[in-house]
């Protein structure tokens, strides 16, 4: 599979918002397949985060030329995959999302050029959690921490508040 070519003007995008929106990285059947996969894998909470470098399924998506291809031309470079999640997600009137975060604060890098591939395996929104992120907030550095009164969560409308690594 050839990876898909950004244009230029998804580059520049990307480097001022600091994110980018790609449609169609996965074709629905690699993520129907995955999907069905992770619901009958067994899980291994010791090494979540490393499945990519210890299962074959998780290798391919985390390789794949649609996610690692777009990664290498906004890296300008080669990707080196670090972690991987999967984080189902069902709808709820309580759903309780993430806090709004820097990755960088768990994944320190120097230099500083990490960056996540957030793929929606499920159609997402307010009610179950979805990605949330502040369009040219990486060209602000890193903001300092603080320990969350568990409040903050919700707080999606004002405040760029980030949690510290205890939460």
């Amino acid at each position: 599979m050839t990876p898909l070519q950004l244009k230029p003007e998804q580059m520049e995008t990307y480097r001022r918002d600091g994110f980018l929106v790609v449609d169609q990285v996965l074709r629905t059947e690699e993520v129907d397949a995955f999907v069905a996969y992770e619901q009958t894998r067994p899980r291994e909470q010791d090494m979540e985060l490393l499945t990519h470098v210890t299962d074959a399924t998780w290798r391919r998506l985390a390789t794949h030329p649609g996610v690692a291809g777009v990664a290498a031309q906004l890296l300008d470079g080669t990707p080196c995959v670090v972690q991987a999640m999967y984080m189902p997600k069902k709808a709820s009137q309580n759903a309780a999302g993430t806090a709004l975060h820097q990755d960088s604060h768990y994944l320190p890098a120097e230099p500083n050029t990490l960056m996540a591939c957030w793929i929606a395996m499920s159609d997402t929104g307010a009610d179950n959690g979805g990605l949330c992120v502040v369009s040219g907030s990486h060209l602000q550095g890193l903001r300092s921490t603080h320990s969350s009164s568990g409040d903050e969560h919700n707080n999606w409308h004002s405040e760029h508040l980030m949690r510290d690594h205890s939460g």
